[in-house]
């Protein structure tokens, strides 16, 4: 890892008592040294679980969105200032009905990003209300903050987050298109008769790509999901300008989304 675990330690008390300029010049000295990436997925990381909506800012960091991560940030440091006055007053049918409409099931198979995500949305809705002066509820307004957040692009049909903020639905089609059979040789879908047999890359024209945290994919099929031969669900990965699949293990996947990609979970549901 390219943090210590005492630096890790130090970055998150940055991230727990710091300003929103603190953060973004530790966050920008990191993306500066080890690239956006890992800058984002170091912020995630040391966030903990107890504070989504900094692991959500460091995903928008990783994604080199750095405008909708500091709004995340500032949102959450104005709720703590007014101690959750702010939040108490939205209402929690109108930002799910938002969700709902926006993001339909987008994280099917990741509910507790999504519930991450949403989080990170009222947040970043009380910094943008701030700056314009609203004081009462905005639907209008929350559901373009939440579009600003996840800035989803079309790909076989359904809305998919990509992996850089600034990719275009040619983008993604490109990095797909471009991945080799032998990437897909760990990857099992199931034939309709309950039978599971090795994905190939024209099933990808029917895969709808699951966001699983920035360049990282579950490959959905219906109801179902690609997995590995141990059952596990099988991730691509894709890069610009080249695409690699890797299977979730502990070995190959950043232990940042571990918890979120828990195989149990995942294959409970």
């Amino acid at each position: 890892p390219p943090l210590t675990r005492e630096e890790l330690s130090q970055l998150r008390s940055v991230l727990e008592t710091g300003g929103e300029q603190d953060i973004a010049a530790v966050v920008g000295s990191l993306a500066q040294t080890f690239g956006p990436e890992t800058a984002g997925l170091a912020v995630a990381s040391a966030a903990g679980r107890d504070r989504p909506e900094i692991a959500v800012a460091g995903d928008l960091l990783a994604r080199g969105d750095d405008e909708m991560a500091l709004l995340v940030l500032r949102g959450m440091r104005i709720e703590e200032f007014e101690k959750g006055a702010v939040r108490a007053e939205i209402p929690s049918a109108g930002v799910r009905a938002a969700m709902e409409d926006i993001l339909g099931d987008m994280f099917f198979y990741a509910p507790q990003m999504r519930a991450h995500l949403e989080q990170a949305a009222v947040s970043a809705y009380i910094a943008e209300a701030a700056r314009k002066g609203i004081k009462t509820w905005d639907d209008k307004l929350f559901r373009d903050v939440l579009r600003r957040l996840v800035k989803p692009v079309e790909f076989n049909g359904y809305p998919v987050i990509p992996p850089q903020a600034d990719w275009t639905e040619d983008d993604f089609a490109a990095a797909v298109w471009q991945v080799k059979p032998e990437q897909l040789r760990d990857a099992l879908v199931d034939n309709g008769l309950g039978q599971l047999v090795p994905l190939t890359k024209d099933d990808l024209k029917k895969a709808r790509f699951e966001y699983a945290g920035p360049g990282y994919y579950m490959l959905r099929f219906g109801d179902g999901m690609a997995v590995t031969e141990t059952g596990e669900p099988f991730v691509l990965r894709l890069e610009r300008p080249r695409s690699v699949a890797v299977p979730v293990t502990a070995a190959d996947f950043p232990a940042e989304l571990q918890d979120v990609l828990d195989a149990g979970d995942l294959l409970s549901d």
